[in-house]
């Protein structure tokens, strides 16, 4: 506790009237040099006596309890400080500071951090403010000595830090080398969104920093599908690459380009992008062999989705039909084979047979076409009913041969209820789509063409385990084929109906090659810090997976079943960035917090971002190569840096504890000398 002495006056009168009042006394002090020469040494005491009775003086004791002068560290965290040993310099700086002694006693310190994912959303550098005025709210005022900051200035906010409105000096110390040298990878143009099949340009910059100019660069891509190509590029020109979108959902392509000596880290040398292939619309054409009541929910089902473009064509006349009807007067489009199947079948992206058989319309060589869109990636969806095990059966065609199921020429029109397959419980399409426990809850189907499927997965089954749906494979291709005419009968909800609609879109998006319905399929899911890893597989226990942190670090998890097919774990994130999760299955990409590429694309030390926060406190701008400055305790008004050393303010004295007034004399004091300079007065100008 310390105790300060001071003078306060605390006069009876204020304002104008305690001005008039002292002009009057002065006036007539003044006056009396002319008038009463005798005595105005006597009249002057007796006015300045006055003067001092009104403003009343008093000793003012102001008691004030030790305290700590505080000071204030903030460490920058972020991705950017944990590369070259950046982080490692930190901490030895953190160290030496807090550690060291000054001349004067009672400092201690306050350390806080701010990591990449304190930074907002949107910031691409990271943001001290915030964690700055978070820590200056904890220590009061009084007690604020001064504010360090250790960084490597890439930071988003020296505006905000400028703007704090405090007294103390602030100090920084910039980590990483005056001589720094950086080879780092710049996605200058990429599109977030990309239509399937389309080909994108990307434009790459390299840059070299703190390297002479000269030589090439060895840049490589690698596609989702695995494939790597490469080029040789000028650091400083922009390169521009193609890249297609394969499938909807993320597409990945990871660009890297090779290390050169002497470079501080080569954490920026990769990026990893990720596409969002998108379809503009899904064109689908529909095959009706023959008018029935599944024809029309065929039909309904696809046109409600917004994104199909049908086109749909129902066989309602022969070539060879005979009848008195002139042609002219027929209200009947003709089926136009030849746009449909030899001259625009690539334009489509689905192919639809429903209860189709050979009655003369499409000749051999259009299904011979159909066969080899198939294999060249084409999709086809095949509904058949009675006329598939007949003579005139599509199997019978050049599309036979693509076809995973044959025929068995029997017909079974009977009630039965489908069921999932042991492979359906785990396959995508189906999982979870009908409950396997009791298939009472779905309606019953009346009729099933019986079959033998030679390839592909049978997910659904019917009466003696007949197949029912069937998916397969054949060449870059797909095919889904479903045994009987009588889905629609789940559609029209009778008996209880079924999941008609979930199942002919998930078919359809099956044969579109949707991510998350492929049989073998990695994803991932970043919410908060915590990573959900799901790995979907027919082929029993999975290998871990591989995740590789934004640093470069590679660490494995092991993943536990939990439904049929479905693996899973989940990861805690100790930074923020991109992680990339691999296994057999491919690649996935999970992004935690704000993905901020210029964090770690810019790892070069930039103190001129702090040159206007420290200089408007006078505070020091030191380098931590250099060794960490020693903090010293230093008055208001003195000196606040050096060359080796930083001033902190010192806030022993503390706050005010109490405050004692007592007038410096008391009244009946002040009237005994007015009383007697006044007799003294009267007695001189007497005599």
């Amino acid at each position: 506790m310390t105790a300060d002495l001071s003078i306060s006056l605390q006069p009876y009168i204020t304002g104008p009237l305690l001005i008039a009042a002292i002009l009057v006394i002065g006036i007539a002090a003044a006056g009396s040099l002319a008038f009463a020469k005798r005595a105005f040494w006597l009249r002057a005491l007796f006015s300045l006596l006055l003067i001092g009775a009104i403003l009343n003086p008093q000793l003012v004791r102001t008691q004030r309890a030790s305290q700590k002068s505080v000071g204030i560290v903030v460490v920058d965290d972020s991705e950017s400080q944990r590369v070259s040993g950046r982080i490692d310099a930190v901490e030895a700086a953190l160290e030496a500071i807090t550690k060291a002694s000054p001349a004067r006693p009672n400092l201690e310190w306050q350390v806080a951090r701010v990591s990449a994912m304190q930074a907002g959303p949107t910031d691409a550098r990271t943001a001290l403010a915030p964690t700055v005025r978070d820590a200056l709210a904890s220590v009061p005022s009084s007690q604020q000595a001064g504010l360090v900051l250790l960084t490597d200035g890439q930071i988003s906010d020296p505006d905000a830090l400028k703007s704090l409105g405090s007294d103390m000096p602030i100090h920084a110390v910039i980590t990483g080398s005056r001589t720094f040298q950086d080879r780092r990878l710049i996605v200058e143009r990429q599109a977030a969104f990309a239509e399937v099949g389309k080909p994108q340009t990307i434009d790459v910059l390299i840059e070299d920093t703190g390297f002479e100019p000269g030589g090439l660069a060895n840049l490589s891509w690698t596609r989702n599908d695995g494939s790597t190509l490469s080029t040789q590029a000028i650091p400083g020109q922009t390169v521009t690459l193609t890249f297609t979108p394969s499938h909807r959902g993320l597409n990945t392509l990871e660009l890297e380009v090779n290390e050169r000596p002497g470079e501080a880290t080569t954490a920026n040398n990769r990026i990893t992008l990720a596409i969002n292939g998108v379809r503009n619309r899904l064109r689908v054409v529909l095959v009706s062999g023959e008018p029935y009541q599944g024809e029309r929910l065929w039909r309904s089902t696809l046109k409600s989705d917004p994104s199909v473009d049908l086109v749909h064509f129902t066989i309602l006349r022969l070539p060879t039909s005979r009848d008195v009807t002139p042609v002219s007067d027929l209200s009947l489009i003709p089926f136009p084979t030849q746009e449909l199947f030899e001259k625009n079948l690539d334009k489509f992206d689905l192919v639809i047979f429903d209860r189709y058989s050979m009655r003369g319309v499409l000749q051999q060589r259009y299904l011979a076409n159909l066969a080899q869109y198939v294999r060249r990636g084409g999709a086809l969806l095949v509904a058949v009913g009675p006329e598939y095990g007949q003579d005139l059966s599509l199997y019978t065609t050049p599309l036979g041969d693509v076809l995973p199921v044959a025929p068995r020429g029997e017909i079974l029109d009977t009630a039965f209820r489908p069921q999932l397959t042991d492979l359906g419980l785990r396959h995508p399409v189906t999982a979870g789509l009908i409950n396997a426990e009791n298939p009472r809850l779905w309606g019953p189907w009346y009729r099933l063409s019986a079959g033998t499927a030679l390839t592909g997965q049978t997910i659904m089954k019917g009466p003696l385990n007949l197949p029912l749906v069937v998916l397969d494979r054949q060449g870059d291709g797909r095919i889904a084929m479903v045994m009987s005419d009588q889905s629609w009968v789940w559609g029209r909800g009778i008996e209880g109906g079924g999941p008609y609609n979930a199942l002919i879109r998930r078919l359809i998006h099956w044969l579109m090659a949707e991510p998350d319905l492929e049989e073998e399929h990695l994803s991932a899911r970043a919410e908060g810090r915590t990573i959900s890893i799901e790995r979907r597989s027919l082929s029993g226990p999975q290998e871990p997976v591989s995740i590789t942190t934004p640093s470069g670090e590679v660490v494995t998890i092991a993943l536990k079943q939990g439904a049929p097919g479905v693996y899973s774990a989940t990861y805690e994130a100790d930074s923020e960035g991109l992680f990339r999760l691999e296994d057999d299955s491919g690649t996935a990409l999970a992004a935690v917090g704000a993905v901020s590429r210029q964090e770690i694309e810019r790892l070069e030390p930039d103190p001129d971002s702090l040159a206007p926060v420290v200089n408007k406190t006078s505070g020091g701008l030191y380098w931590a190569e250099d060794g960490a400055p020693a903090p010293r305790l230093i008055d208001q008004g003195e000196r606040r840096a050096g060359r080796e050393w930083m001033g902190l303010l010192d806030r022993s004295e503390g706050a005010v504890a109490s405050i004692a007034r007592t007038p410096m004399l008391p009244a009946w004091a002040w009237l005994f000398l007015l009383s007697g300079s006044l007799l003294a007065t009267w007695w001189r100008e007497s005599r």
